[in-house]
């Protein structure tokens, strides 16, 4: 008895009460250009997008949504990630046609870049 009870409220609860399960979005952030994969640093409340419109790493503000910094990064970024126990951002970029890329690294704490670590092959390398 106590068993359907409990089936009973927690249907209940499902389908009259839906939006309390549902994700929502709060608010948009335009950054212009093509978001690629984000990275975030929960410790800092700041989120990294790339972004490949602008060839650039997106700073955005975890706690307004504003757009804290724009970084340069000279080739098309795809995809970040950040090390708390560091500080940096990594971002993977792509060459434009050469078969190869990069990783930027990025001081999270003055949003600045510090290196660019190519990777792959240009097409004349490979045999």
């Amino acid at each position: 008895m106590k068993r359907a009870f409990l089936v009973t409220i927690a249907v209940s609860v499902l389908c009259f009460a839906p939006q309390a399960f549902c994700q929502k979005l709060l608010k948009g952030i335009d950054i212009g250009g093509q978001p690629g994969i984000p990275a975030a640093n929960t410790a800092g409340n700041m989120i990294y997008v790339p972004n490949a419109g602008l060839n650039t790493l997106t700073v955005i503000s975890g706690s307004s949504g504003a757009v804290v910094a724009n970084v340069p990064l000279g080739q098309q970024p795809i995809a970040a990630a950040f090390n708390p126990a560091t500080n940096l951002v990594y971002v993977s970029t792509t060459g434009t046609g050469t078969g190869s890329g990069a990783i930027a690294e990025i001081d999270a704490s003055s949003n600045t870049l510090i290196a660019t670590i190519p990777v792959g092959l240009r097409s004349e390398e490979h045999t």
